[in-house]
């Protein structure tokens, strides 16, 4: 999925390394890799790593500590709304309806779960 959300929050480290976490939740991110994909320096990304992970938005996904891999928690709600965020941005640009399809699917996700 391709998602910009410098066009609606800015350019930053921080935005920027968010935004490659949504666009992909299932990949493990270094900082180095981070630090390719967006081209900021390596300790701007490690900062930006650092307040996610005190926010709870990002966690270890694995225990080596010389080359640390971080994923996104996908059961955090921060996770969810930057993901319906990112899709009211295509549907915006491309005048499609991806948004509220995921609102649905997670709606009856949920339903699922309370059975």
């Amino acid at each position: 999925m391709d998602n910009d959300f410098t066009s609606i929050l800015g350019d930053s480290v921080l935005i920027r390394v968010v935004q490659e976490f949504i666009a992909d939740p299932d990949e493990p991110y270094s900082i180095s890799y981070m630090h390719e994909l967006t081209g900021f320096s390596k300790p701007a990304v490690r900062d930006a790593f650092n307040l996610l992970l005190d926010s709870k938005l990002i966690n270890r996904a694995n225990k080596n500590d010389k080359r640390p891999l971080f994923k996104i928690d996908k059961k955090s709600n921060r996770f969810i709304a930057l993901t319906l965020l990112s899709y009211a941005d295509l549907d915006d640009f491309n005048k499609t309806n991806i948004m509220e399809e995921a609102i649905k699917q997670h709606i009856g996700n949920m339903k699922l779960l309370e059975a």
